[in-house]
């Protein structure tokens, strides 16, 4: 699988806070599943699949009829867009209150997580979403280092 970003690139990246209702709406828009999700991720560069009844090919994206068409902007100056990330704040919160987190670190989590899916990462196989784990964890330990309890 072809990554984005390997080293030291930069890119940029738009992120939305929403409730559950647009969260859920989009979600059958744009992936064909009509139910609430953490972390939506529209990438400019790697289209996702949308699974039907016929389970197409991974590799392959097929568009939801009512999608509608739209284009990311695009600027020559900088580094490129990279896509959106569409968070669910009440899905956030429910996820942080079932993990017994904090918030930030939640929130943390599935920015990274949707950041990985912009550049390519998927977690369809499992060796796929063993790697996004392990990666998401790096992230996770650099934003909020472990402490070390030495009593």
């Amino acid at each position: 699988m072809e990554v984005a970003l390997e080293g030291n690139e930069s890119g940029h990246i738009s992120i939305a806070l929403a409730d559950d209702t647009t969260v859920q709406e989009l979600n059958a828009k744009f992936r064909g599943l009509d139910e609430v999700t953490d972390v939506l991720s529209f990438s400019t560069d790697h289209p996702g699949h949308w699974q039907s009844d016929t389970d197409p090919p991974p590799d392959t994206f097929v568009q939801p009829a009512n999608a509608g068409s739209f284009t990311f902007p695009k600027s020559d100056d900088g580094p490129p867009h990279l896509g959106e990330i569409i968070i669910s704040l009440p899905q956030a919160i429910r996820q942080a209150d079932d993990k017994h987190t904090g918030l930030d670190r939640e929130l943390s989590l599935l920015i990274i997580h949707g950041t990985l899916h912009l550049v390519g990462h998927d977690h369809g196989e499992t060796a796929e979403a063993a790697l996004m784990k392990h990666k998401e964890q790096i992230a996770l330990d650099n934003l909020f280092p472990r402490r070390v309890n030495l009593s």
